[in-house]
């Protein structure tokens, strides 16, 4: 069975880099797009994709809290004196990758924001992007008109 023409695809992946599927299909999809003009590529922010399913929602809730028990990312977070997610959301930044970060907290809204004063060595780097276990979040990507 085949899927329709159009008919969005969701591509589950971990943070992508240029060797991996989704970057390849990412990168097809803009030269066909480049080419023709048909707009084939979409990315959905998760957090909008949580709001119409609760299951993700949660899914995702559980690999934040899942990530901040992490023994590799709490002992990183004890050396700079900083929170788990901070730790989290500096190595996606130091990584170029984006990290929407959601919370109506005041206090962790601020923690946050607190991530541009240190940096992660390039050994916390790698501990850290070890943790990938091939266990996989959703990344969206609509084709299609």
């Amino acid at each position: 069975m085949t899927a329709p023409r159009g008919a969005t695809t969701v591509f589950y992946g971990t943070a992508w880099d240029d060797a991996n599927l989704l970057e390849q299909a990412r990168q097809s999809h803009l030269r066909q797009e480049r080419r023709d003009g048909v707009r084939r590529h979409f990315e959905f922010d998760w957090q909008v994709v949580a709001a119409h399913n609760p299951e993700y929602a949660s899914f995702v809730e559980n690999e934040r809290e899942r990530l901040g028990a992490e023994p590799v990312v709490a002992d990183v977070a004890k050396r700079h004196g900083r929170t788990p997610a901070q730790i989290v959301l500096r190595w996606h930044m130091e990584l170029g990758l984006a990290a929407v970060p959601k919370s109506s907290d005041p206090v962790r809204l601020g923690q946050n924001l607190d991530i541009w004063d240190f940096e992660l060595t390039s050994e916390e780097l790698d501990r850290i992007s070890a943790l990938d276990r091939g266990e996989r979040v959703a990344d969206f990507i609509k084709q299609g008109k």
